[in-house]
């Protein structure tokens, strides 16, 4: 999934920076990004929706699923961190690279920071804070040595005055609920919570607890434009789907919806292995072969689909997969990334998938011609 995920950021910044040849107004890259971790006055992180955390313009509330994840952090911080949300302040495509300092203002039990990232010239970066105190403070972010984009610090503000300017308080919203198993009415525990509105897609994030409770706390302020609003749920264990918390309205502060209810349905599993039907054996190890099922789905909010098609599933070594998805008639569809010398046989790619999944399916691949034979012995 993780190599998946990086081909298809790879492949898009390819073709953006090709169509930017002949479309001078076509961005060329997906833009830059700077991850802050907040933490209080003690030094212990905290999450920047905390109850007395208030947040100045240009700043995004984000989760470790954003972007590429973690990538380039210190082991030690991505334990620390663990579940927790940081803030993001992230500026879309051209001209790629970070062109002045950045901003952020920060009010916290009463006191106010006020901080520059001197950040010119650089595309993503990862910024651990000091305690949260008083004042004003500038920071000159070093690009991470043999790193090309990841940099990652925890020291070096310097502090340019005593007093900062304090974060004037926003109306504040809330929207409650639970996480369930549709089958049991049981708890789902950490499922990752995103609300979706009719203009933007991610408005807030959240988990459930072991009691499957959520709550995500949002801008009042931010939505006079938006008339519909939904719970997006997703969980490895099961299909994702999502509940609407409002819908008609007519603008204004939103207000605060509690006793949410999204029932999700456990995923079943399709297991076993992918063979070469020429040799028996697994495929050639250069074609990098990664499934995909499309499974029955009835996820349909304001005429798009929630769930209906899982992760694309990267083979493992030995040819073996497991891929969840939901029960009824199943499509499989397959990537061939490397070589580029198999397909999925017709007879092969629809079948039946029941409440106990299907294990031990044996998927034969037909050889096609290759771009290279890089395991001769496999013929």
């Amino acid at each position: 999934m993780k190599l998946r995920t990086l081909t298809t950021i790879a492949l898009s910044l390819l073709l953006l920076s090709a169509a930017a040849q002949f479309v001078r107004a076509q961005p060329s890259c997906w833009g830059s990004s700077l991850i802050y971790l907040v933490r209080d006055e003690h030094g212990k992180l905290i999450n920047p929706d905390h109850d007395d955390l208030w947040i100045g313009p240009g700043w995004e509330i984000k989760d470790k699923e954003f972007g590429e994840g973690w990538v380039g952090l210190p082991e030690s911080i991505r334990k620390e961190i663990g579940n927790l949300r940081f803030l993001a302040h992230i500026e879309r495509y051209e001209p790629c690279r970070f062109t002045k300092p950045i901003e952020l203002k920060l009010t916290l039990h009463g006191k106010s920071v006020n901080l520059i990232f001197h950040a010119e010239g650089k595309t993503r970066l990862y910024v651990d804070s000091m305690p949260f105190q008083a004042g004003a403070f500038e920071h000159q972010l070093p690009r991470a040595p043999g790193e090309a984009i990841y940099s990652w610090t925890a020291d070096g503000w310097k502090k340019t005055a005593a007093n900062a300017e304090a974060v004037a308080r926003y109306p504040i919203a809330f929207i409650r609920g639970r996480v369930l198993d549709s089958a049991n009415a049981k708890p789902v525990t950490n499922a990752r919570l995103i609300l979706k509105s009719n203009i933007s897609y991610e408005e807030a994030i959240g988990n459930s607890d072991v009691k499957g409770v959520f709550e995500m706390k949002v801008r009042a302020d931010r939505f006079d434009k938006v008339t519909r609003l939904a719970v997006m749920a997703t969980h490895p264990d099961y299909l994702p789907d999502f509940a609407v918390a409002v819908e008609n309205r007519e603008g204004g502060l939103l207000q605060t919806v509690n006793d949410l209810n999204v029932k999700m349905v456990h995923a079943v599993t399709i297991s076993g292995r992918v063979i070469d039907e020429q040799s028996g054996k697994p495929p050639l190890p250069d074609s990098e072969i990664e499934l995909e099922a499309e499974y029955p789905s009835t996820g349909d909010l304001w005429g798009s689909k929630v769930s209906g098609k899982t992760d694309f599933v990267h083979l493992n070594a030995d040819g073996t997969f497991s891929i969840k998805t939901g029960i009824g008639k199943n499509r499989l569809h397959l990537i061939d990334s490397g070589g580029m010398c198999y397909g999925v046989k017709p007879e092969q790619q629809e079948f039946d998938v029941g409440p106990g999944g299907l294990p031990n399916f044996v998927l034969a691949l037909v050889r096609r011609g290759c771009r290279r034979e890089a395991y001769p012995d496999n013929k």
